[in-house]
């Protein structure tokens, strides 16, 4: 899903774009451990990246002005302890299994 870039927040009264809405129902599902790895990979930039910090900033209660950096410098505060770690992949297995429990 971020390997295209994520279209823009639409205008007021329109409808938001389908890969925009389908990202941020995805994020709405994950824990906040999986939403830091997620930020962490390489192609997670952009509206993705705002899309996460929004979705983090609703489960921490803490504002990020959008920034990622100012995520990282919250992090302790927030109880993550691997912020500066390289993003855990799940494997290709790992996927498949967890689309089979669905």
């Amino acid at each position: 899903m971020l390997l295209q870039p994520v279209s823009r927040d639409a205008a007021d009264g329109k409808k938001q774009p389908y890969d925009r809405k389908l990202l941020a129902e995805v994020c709405a599902q994950l824990r906040t451990e999986d939403l830091v790895e997620v930020l962490k990979y390489p192609f997670c930039t952009g509206e993705a990246e705002q899309i996460l910090l929004n979705q983090l900033k609703a489960l921490t209660g803490r504002d990020f002005g959008g920034d990622v950096w100012k995520f990282v410098e919250q992090a302790n505060a927030l109880d993550i302890e691997d912020i500066g770690s390289p993003a855990q992949r799940p494997s290709a297995q790992d996927a498949l299994n967890e689309l089979n429990k669905l």
